[in-house]
């Protein structure tokens, strides 16, 4: 069931329901339909008339679950309508924390769902001693989160300190954000799946630019639209690479009917965090091998690629590196060498090599193309004095 069916306009004249089946664990939407409600404060949503309509319509379709596309609905609300329907009634909060749950995987990321989790069960904590239990573990769990991210930026001063600079990768979730860094790194650790939130963790994987550059693309949680706020909040540690990172690549899914909408839910997003104004953001249209020909030519200047193809990789990966040169002060510099010399070992090992070619006419002489900072230079430079 996927987010996009739910039009955040609607929700100003009434809500939107879903009935779903459940076979094998997967949700399909079996009805949808738009209901005028006259409050969401109240103890119900519907009035009479209009709950034996949906009771009706809930039986004839045979739904296993119902969905309405809204935030957090009160114990009150969710009783009436199970009651009435004789089934399962999610709202939106708890259909994503379900997902949340069953794509949890690290330590870090099962924190941060139990985090989420704590406004909803507030929510409907029965009285005060109940509510101050809640706000015990709210604490525990704080502080747990603390320490792991006390870790984070441990391992995010190392990567500063070795000087590799860092692309974070990010978009609506399901986009293939995964598997393009697997594409472009090789990386078996990046292996995507079709599925919403397949990645609740921050991973790093390590790759190299055409000028033979290494950098860390950061593979980060999808975003989704009308997200609820408290969910948003509990990740916001595995925003924070996106916020610190060198270059953003936002993958969009073009395939999607609602990319135009996904897009505009991650530029929203992306504006809401603490970006420099200087970090390059790269848009990519990905998965255009789902398109045909004319569709793709609609596509106008936006690199056009396929992470499961190949497809416009290469072209990306050279933008990225157009980028990462220029935000990071790193310039192309050629040099000639004695061919297996000290020197070239110190340059392969400490920065890469961009091209490393013998010379035709002078086997002696080895040229080397690489890319290094000014400080790189330098210590090149004292280097190759030491060795003389």
């Amino acid at each position: 069931m996927d987010a996009d069916d739910c039009d955040p306009t609607l929700l100003q004249v009434g809500i939107k329901v879903f009935c779903v089946t459940l076979p094998s664990y997967t949700y399909k939407v079996i009805h949808t339909e738009v209901v005028p409600v006259r409050s969401l404060d109240g103890k119900t949503v519907f009035g009479s008339g209009q709950l034996e309509r949906l009771r009706t319509t809930v039986k004839q379709v045979g739904a296993s679950f119902v969905f309405t596309s809204l935030d957090i609905l009160k114990k009150s609300q969710i009783g009436e309508m199970e009651e009435a329907f004789g089934c399962k009634v999610l709202d939106r909060y708890s259909t994503v924390l379900h997902i949340f749950r069953h794509r949890a995987r690290t330590t870090e990321a099962r924190l941060q769902v139990a985090l989420a989790e704590i406004p909803y069960i507030r929510y409907r904590a029965p009285g005060p001693h109940e509510k101050a239990l809640v706000e015990v573990r709210e604490k525990k769990l704080r502080l747990a989160l603390s320490r792991l991210s006390g870790q984070r930026e441990l391992l995010r001063k190392n990567r500063n300190k070795s000087g590799i600079p860092t692309v974070a990768v990010v978009g609506y979730t399901n986009a293939g954000k995964t598997t393009l860094i697997h594409s472009l790194t090789g990386d078996s650790r990046a292996e995507g799946r079709d599925q919403l939130f397949a990645t609740l963790d921050v991973t790093v994987h390590g790759g190299p630019l055409p000028c033979g550059l290494s950098v860390v693309f950061v593979d980060t949680v999808g975003f989704i639209q009308d997200i609820p706020t408290n969910l948003v909040a509990s990740f916001k540690a595995t925003l924070e690479d996106a916020i610190l990172a060198d270059v953003v690549i936002h993958v969009c899914d073009v395939s999607h009917p609602a990319h135009e909408n996904q897009a505009t839910t991650v530029a929203k997003t992306l504006a809401s965090l603490p970006l420099l104004p200087e970090t390059p953001v790269i848009t990519i249209a990905n998965k255009v091998d789902r398109l045909d020909h004319n569709t793709q030519q609609l596509l106008g200047d936006v690199l056009a690629v396929s992470a499961t193809t190949g497809q416009g990789l290469q072209t990306l990966l050279e933008l990225v590196e157009s980028e990462v040169l220029r935000v990071t002060g790193r310039k192309t510099y050629k040099f000639q060498l004695p061919t297996g010399s000290d020197e070239i070992r110190w340059l392969r090992g400490f920065v890469g090599l961009a091209k490393e070619e013998v010379d035709a006419s002078n086997p002696q002489v080895t040229h080397i193309t690489t890319v290094l900072t000014k400080q790189q230079l330098a210590q090149f430079g004292n280097y190759c004095r030491l060795r003389e």
